[in-house]
């Protein structure tokens, strides 16, 4: 978070070691995220990888499924990140962490995956559908709305059509 990359990768893997070493994993798939997200920053992109495939079985047999989105989100980035020849598989990814987050009520998991597939949407000049995407999502929330998550959220809906966009602001 203070964009010191390997001085903050070296501190999660630590953390995760002894994390493993003492069976205290009550944490474990968010920091597999963090760790993730490092990795690929510091431009570690097949390491980060595997962190989140792990995570992601980890998370299935911990009975830590309200992780999943988030883990298939991040994958999606990352393999976009790699190549962007992967774009069928990535949308896949993020479709179904949108659809997992919707069943579990997750509606901060669910914007964050619509914000990435909106701008893949944008990307392929499909900007009715990335609006429509977006703001679908974007819609349901009351309040929060100083969240980077959800600034980013207006952001695009303002960019992608202007006038449709007043009510997300």
């Amino acid at each position: 978070g203070r964009k010191d990359i390997e001085q903050g990768t070296a501190m999660i893997q630590e953390a995760q070691q002894k994390m493993r070493d003492e069976r205290q994993n009550v944490i474990g798939t968010s920091i597999a995220c963090w760790m993730a997200e490092g990795l690929a920053a510091g431009g570690r992109a097949e390491e980060a990888l595997v962190v989140v495939q792990n995570a992601r079985g980890d998370a299935v047999r911990r009975a830590e499924a309200v992780h999943l989105p988030e883990l298939l989100r991040l994958q999606a980035q990352i393999l976009f990140s790699v190549s962007e020849t992967s774009e069928p598989q990535v949308v896949r990814l993020l479709e179904r962490s949108r659809l997992i987050a919707r069943r579990q009520s997750g509606l901060s998991w669910e914007l964050r995956s619509s914000l990435d597939l909106a701008r893949i949407r944008v990307r392929q000049g499909e900007r009715a559908e990335a609006t429509q995407l977006l703001a679908t999502s974007y819609g349901r929330f009351t309040e929060g709305f100083a969240t980077h998550d959800l600034q980013a959220g207006a952001q695009l809906l303002r960019e992608l059509d202007p006038l449709a966009s007043r009510a997300a602001v």
